[in-house]
């Protein structure tokens, strides 16, 4: 699966490049990066904090939800995944954040949903549910999920059925134009609304409105908007609100009508985006919430409020995106703000359980707009601070990153860019370089006369692939060679590319630094014959005896050791049938070895490969269905030994292409324009860090110290594998003589145990947990000896003492503890406190204290791990968060203690 800390683009990415420090940098047709969501959220009522543990959704939008009145909500769309399962158009999300699995799903898309009570209408474009015959139309027991009788199979399915608005009344259920007695599920033959290409519709007292995309209802004008009549279905003459534009939602409530749309006037009066009206006239009232640009095309009843989602980004000149909370009586905007930047619309929105849920086509919350070129952590989340624009419609197609690590070249069809540090726009065409210190823009700048497809970045030269016949200045067709710092002036390097018959067309380039092979449609180079594949001198551009000749178009590149990984759309190399990819030894002609992974593509087959820094894996993405021997969609991991596909199956849905590939560190990095990874709805772009392993034990835990009553003994955690970090935990218990019978200690919960008397005779064991982000394993030590009795020794036993005057008779106190092996340990030991110790006995008091603050955040810290241990998926991210800041100031207090300690030494030492 990929990273759940991985961030996801708005648009499609066609190129990666990793920096020599860990961090990455993509490219491509976005204008937005943000964190993974789906296309359903849910945020704090009270807060408008994100619920990150609600069950993602992947596979399609969502259009509609309504609340389960039990805390949860079902949902409607077209998604076919929810909290990692299958499950088409239909969900029902419990109270705590997951999908109930015995819910039916249904074999299409659900466009609309009405609760009545305990029962739950359900419309769209589908067959069934839960496999049971029910044509677009249906109703299912919200307690049960069971499917109910009710059946309006008579009438066939229309796609104003299907598609159309659904309401429910006391007597009827209204399903695009037309209804349904509610107790018989018979269709009301005598009424039809007389208005088409609706999108929403409300029942009132006055009549039945009707919302959407027309400017006429039953040879009436009507735009957008329109009342009908409960009896016939005719437009109703004297209601007419006459909105500006679209409706897209209407809420009845308190005898009123809520209505959300696109409109800046409705009912007659000056209305932006939502408007009450009063339905016996279709006017608008004095309630005016003022929205800015944009629209809502969702309402969702909250009580005293009501909840607008959309696309707008500010209401009465406040800041608002996408979701606002308003006075259902005076229309005031509340403090409530979730601002969730999304990078499209909201269809949808439904209150409960605390829990304000918004549905519709997106990907991500917490969109920050990125233009065509972002940074991200190593863990894969954005980098905000890194903010250089590329301005317009045209696209970033290639970056890279120089050896040094200071600066980033950028590639595409691209005519002016902004620093991250601001100001006006700087002309840069086709071409340019960013200091990655900064974020700004250098004066590289070689202006090619044509989209750069290609970047590769050597310490002396910048290598361009593309389109260009000029670039700084100079002659070049199709490559060329730059300095890599200045204004990025042309080097002499030129191989000459040529082509009989027609234009030459590169499609790829890399290099070591020394050598440089270009993959394209030519077949002469510097004078001598060269097709599809060359390799020359990266000084003097002359060719190699390199000469394998692909018969078909060379994608991608990448070096090895002594060998060239090429994938592309060709069937053999150098006279051996190779399907889209082959490995060719880059000594001598180019030699093509037996490594034969033989991909099988309907499409354009393979567009990116990438090695793995330890060379034990081919990685490759673009548009075929097998590799190495499997069925794999897209992205694919294969033995570098044997050709071999791998267990390792992301699963890029459909046909969407995987264009760009990288790996480092194990951590395997994927963009292209895919929208969903799996059950997961990662869109254009996704990380993978390896196959986390849970702990899992090689060598038990050990006790070592003297076995005796006032003694300390101490516990090493023994041997574990798996992913780190790991956390350990330690719990002792107390067995009888043979080791058996063992019973849980309270409290004794670290790696050191002091022996009591309550463990003479007995022997003890201790077992430790180790916790990753995969999950835990314990393991137990063997038995210690049997616990022999305190031996001889001279006064007190120093663990007893606290050195404090505990009762007030100015002599200090050793009171028995857990530590003192009897209560003679406190009258042997009493002392008189003298004048030069009150600062030693105030140092020991602050230890004391801090001691105990330690403790106390150390049961914290284990009652979070306990919780990672028991939560999955987003709750476990979420748990992990607030274990590591319960970590956090865990380690505070003991710099506070070791601190105290230090000043108790001092003031108690002599």
């Amino acid at each position: 699966m990929p990273d759940d800390t991985g961030a996801v683009a708005s648009d499609n990415v066609l190129d990666i490049a990793v920096a020599p420090n860990g961090d990455t940098y993509i490219a491509g047709e976005f204008s937005g990066v943000g964190t993974r969501s789906g296309p359903g959220v849910a945020f704090s009522k009270s807060t408008g904090a994100w619920d990150e543990g609600l069950a993602e959704f992947a596979g399609g939008r969502i259009w509609d939800a309504v609340p389960d009145g039990s805390g949860g909500f079902f949902v409607g769309g077209d998604f076919s995944y929810v909290g990692g399962l299958q499950r088409f158009g239909l969900a029902h999300i419990l109270a705590d954040g997951t999908s109930d699995l015995s819910f039916p799903a249904t074999s299409g898309t659900v466009f609309g949903l009405a609760l009545d009570g305990t029962t739950l209408y359900v419309s769209g474009q589908f067959n069934s549910i839960g496999g049971i015959s029910r044509p677009s139309l249906a109703a299912i027991d919200a307690g049960t999920g069971a499917v109910t009788s009710w059946n309006p199979s008579d009438y066939p399915p229309t796609p104003v059925i299907q598609r159309g608005p659904l309401t429910v009344d006391a007597n009827y259920v209204y399903s695009g134009r037309s209804r349904f007695d509610k107790a018989t599920a018979v269709l009301d033959n005598t009424w039809q609304a007389e208005a088409l290409n609706t999108t929403s519709v409300a029942s009132t007292a006055a009549g039945v409105y009707y919302g959407g995309y027309f400017n006429t209802a039953g040879g009436l004008p009507r735009n957008y908007i329109a009342a009908v009549d409960h009896t016939t279905g005719a437009v109703i003459p004297g209601i007419d609100p006459d909105s500006s534009a679209w409706v897209f939602d209407l809420l009845s409530k308190n005898g009123r009508l809520f209505v959300g749309g696109g409109f800046s006037t409705i009912g007659g009066a000056a209305r932006n985006g939502i408007a009450r009206l009063d339905p016996a006239t279709g006017q608008a009232d004095s309630w005016d919430a003022n929205f800015g640009s944009g629209g809502v095309e969702a309402i969702a009843d909250a009580g005293t409020t009501v909840f607008a989602a959309g696309d707008f980004t500010s209401v009465a000149g406040q800041q608002r995106r996408y979701m606002a909370e308003l006075d259902a009586t005076s229309a005031a905007l509340t403090g409530w703000n979730a601002n969730p930047s999304l990078p499209g619309d909201l269809d949808a929105a439904a209150i409960s359980g605390g829990r304000v849920f918004g549905g519709g086509n997106f990907n991500m919350v917490g969109r920050s707009s990125k233009f065509k070129v972002a940074k991200l952590n190593p863990d894969g989340s954005l980098d905000p601070s890194f903010s250089p624009l590329v301005l317009g419609s045209p696209d970033v197609h290639s970056l890279d990153v120089s050896p040094d690590g200071s600066t980033l070249y950028i590639g595409g069809d691209f005519t002016s860019v902004v620093n991250t540090s601001g100001g006006s726009s700087i002309t840069r065409n086709n071409a340019a370089a960013i200091d990655l210190a900064t974020g700004d823009f250098t004066g590289w700048d070689p202006s090619p006369d044509a989209m750069v497809t290609n970047i590769v970045a050597e310490s002396g030269s910048v290598f361009l692939e593309g389109e260009f016949s000029q670039i700084a200045g100079v002659p070049r067709t199709e490559v060329a060679a730059l300095n890599p710092g200045g204004t990025g002036t042309a080097q002499s390097w030129d191989p000459g590319l040529a082509r009989s018959g027609g234009a030459v067309d590169v499609t790829s380039i890399e290099s070591d630094g020394s050598t440089v092979f270009i993959g394209g449609n030519f077949d002469e180079v510097g004078g001598q014959t060269r097709g599809r594949l060359v390799e020359v001198d990266a000084t003097t551009a002359a060719p190699t005896a390199f000469d394998p000749e692909p018969n078909g178009s060379v994608k991608s590149m990448e070096l090895f050791g002594s060998s060239l990984y090429i994938g592309g759309g060709f069937s053999s190399v150098g006279g051996s049938p190779r399907s889209q990819l082959a490995e060719i030894m880059t000594a001598g002609t180019g030699t093509v070895t037996g490594w034969d992974p033989s991909v099988g593509s309907l499409g354009s087959g393979v567009e990116d490969l990438a090695v793995a820094d330890d060379g034990s894996s081919v990685f490759i993405g673009g548009d075929f269905i097998t590799a190495g021997g499997e069925t794999r969609r897209n992205l694919a991991e294969l033995d570098r030994a044997t050709g071999a596909g791998t267990a390792w199956n992301p699963e890029i849905e459909g046909f969407d292409k995987v264009l760009a590939v990288a790996e480092t560190g194990g951590s395997v990095k994927t963009g292209g324009e895919f929208v969903r990874v799996g059950p997961v709805p990662n869109a254009f772009y996704a990380q993978f860090t390896g196959e986390a392993q849970p702990p899992s034990n090689s060598s038990l835990p050990t006790i070592t110290g003297t076995e005796e009553v006032g003694q300390t003994l101490q516990a090493s955690t023994g041997g574990w594998g798996g992913t780190p970090p790991l956390d350990f935990d330690f719990a002792w218990s107390r067995c009888d003589a043979g080791g058996g019978s063992c019973q849980a200690i309270g409290g004794a919960d670290s790696s050191s145990y002091p022996l009591t008397a309550a463990d003479l005779g007995a022997t003890l064991r201790v077992t430790v947990t180790a916790t990753n982000d995969q999950g835990s394993d314990d393991a137990t030590s063997a038995a210690t000896g049997v616990i022999a009795p305190a031996g001889p020794g001279p006064g007190p036993d120093p663990a007893c003492s606290d050195g404090i005057d505990n009762d007030g008779d100015g002599k200090i106190d050793f009171p028995a503890d857990p530590g003192c092996t009897s209560a003679a340990d406190e009258s042997e030991t009493d002392a008189a406190v003298g004048p030069d110790d009150s600062a030693c006995i105030k140092a020991k008091k602050a230890l004391k204290k801090a001691n105990k603050q330690v403790k106390k955040q150390s049961k914290k810290v284990k009652k979070a791990k306990k919780q990672v241990r028991k939560s999955s998926g987003k709750k476990r991210k979420t748990a992990n968060k607030k274990l590591k800041k319960q970590k956090k100031k865990l380690k505070k207090l003991k710099k506070k203690q070791k601190k105290a300690q230090q000043r108790k030494n001092k003031a108690c030492s002599g």
